[in-house]
């Protein structure tokens, strides 16, 4: 079992590595009732997102709950590692891909997506929308880079999120976060 680096959320992530050399990811959830709404999410968005053929793991076994997710491990590399490894040439059909594949999410799953689904119900905006933006401030500006606004500073940055959150809800809605 080798911890994996998270995210930005309460989610821990494992890959579990079998002596065959095939491995699984488990996903965490904090216990109680946030963590297993969480987890519902997460399997309700995945299993859309396979009807409409988007190359995302299967969720293989729910246990405890719904707070321990297996999944399938479609492993570490990403299109910046193909890039380096293998020429930027030999990234672009993945690009084209990676590019065919957001748009088809913002039109054709979009429209399908019911008022029902948590995706629809988790939809960003402006209060929501300030909230990602103020973890992106928290956990990477302030966690990650070390870098310690002054007051002043920080109500400046806070009220451009506040600005950039009100102008991304007038926007047409498409599915793009859950």
């Amino acid at each position: 079992i080798t911890p994996l680096q998270g995210d930005a959320s309460t989610r821990r992530y494992f890959r579990l590595n079998a002596k065959s050399g095939k491995s699984l990811i488990a996903a965490v959830y904090p216990a109680g009732k946030e963590g297993r709404q969480a987890s519902k999410a997460f399997v309700e968005a995945t299993e859309f997102l396979r009807r409409h053929r988007f190359p995302v793991p299967r969720i293989l076994g729910a246990y405890n709950k719904g707070e321990l997710l297996i999944s399938e491990d479609f492993g570490d590399d990403h299109l910046e590692t193909v890039s380096r490894r293998e020429g930027e040439r030999a990234a672009v059909p993945f690009y084209r891909r990676a590019v065919q594949m957001l748009t088809s999410l913002q039109t054709s799953a979009t429209d399908g997506l019911s008022p029902s689904q948590a995706a629809y119900k988790n939809t960003l905006d402006e209060k929501r929308f300030f909230n990602e933006l103020e973890i992106t401030h928290r956990c990477f500006i302030r966690g990650l880079l070390g870098v310690k606004l002054s007051p002043e500073k920080e109500q400046r940055l806070l009220a451009g999120f506040a600005a950039l959150a009100r102008r991304a809800a007038c926007q047409p809605w498409v599915l793009c976060h859950s």
